[in-house]
């Protein structure tokens, strides 16, 4: 038979160690050596007393801001919705900063292009239609405050942003009326400005110099009634002529190539 032999001096050390222990919660347990002795003890080591486990653990919010509402990160947020609020920041810092003598990049045609989903109701719906998926109703929810902030914002700095009068330098009368009516919403289109860049053509060749197309820049600066903002756009418009063969080209047409919102005259 095996004898373990704990002596008075050892008994009393044990003693102390175990009330001191026993006194703390929910405790685990490891081993600890007295003497000859090798006892499993509670080990305050690893208490877990107000400390959270795996199972227990919350994330800790941490408020980030967006526009002028505050969002909180959880590990159950939309990574898109935390993706665009921090684009709509971006944005609406670029949109205060804007200085009509040393213009920024606020109101460039970058995608996503905020400025009429910021503005305009009708363009708000038709993105998130577009954009949102399944979630299309929460994620509106959760952008609107940081799009309203940055409509806010947009209405201080935008009527600054106004065409260069450079661009209508060259009146072409067939072109502008093919321009203008190749607007959609040339119904409601009431013209401020409206002409070419361009006195010659342009031309696009392929790798080998053969013309594919002839071109000029056109602009059309005008206010849209049916719009549901207070804001004008700018089209850019080509007018364009395919290369026929021969020296010779086809007839002329135009297209849109951007729609940008800009303040009005």
């Amino acid at each position: 038979m095996y004898e373990i032999n704990i002596t008075a001096r050892n008994r009393a050390i044990f003693c102390l160690v175990l009330a001191t222990i026993l006194t703390t919660n929910e405790i685990v347990f490891s081993q600890i050596k007295i003497g000859a002795v090798t006892l499993s003890l509670p080990d305050k080591t690893f208490r877990t007393n107000k400390t959270a486990t795996a199972e227990t653990a919350k994330p800790d919010p941490t408020p980030t801001q967006s526009g002028s509402r505050a969002q909180v990160r959880t590990a159950s947020s939309d990574p898109w919705v935390d993706i665009m609020l921090d684009e709509l920041k971006k944005k609406q810092a670029e949109v205060e900063a804007f200085d009509s003598s040393a213009p920024n990049r606020a109101f460039g045609l970058f995608t996503p292009y905020w400025i009429p989903v910021a503005v305009s109701q009708r363009s708000r719906q038709e993105y998130f239609k577009r954009n949102g998926g399944p979630k299309a109703a929460e994620r509106q929810a959760a952008l609107t405050p940081a799009l309203d902030a940055l409509a806010a914002a947009t209405a201080r700095t935008l009527p600054q942003f106004k065409a260069n009068p450079s661009i209508f330098a060259y009146r072409n009368p067939a072109g502008e009326k093919m321009a203008v009516q190749g607007l959609r919403n040339s119904a409601t289109v009431k013209l401020h400005k409206i002409g070419f860049e361009e006195a010659n053509w342009l031309f696009e060749k392929n790798a080998v110099g053969i013309p594919l197309n002839r071109y000029k820049h056109g602009y059309i600066w005008a206010r849209d009634s049916g719009d549901d903002h207070p804001y004008c756009h700018l089209y850019v418009i080509y007018l364009q002529q395919d290369y026929a063969g021969g020296g010779q080209y086809g007839q002329a047409f135009t297209k849109v190539r951007d729609d940008q919102i800009v303040g009005c005259p």
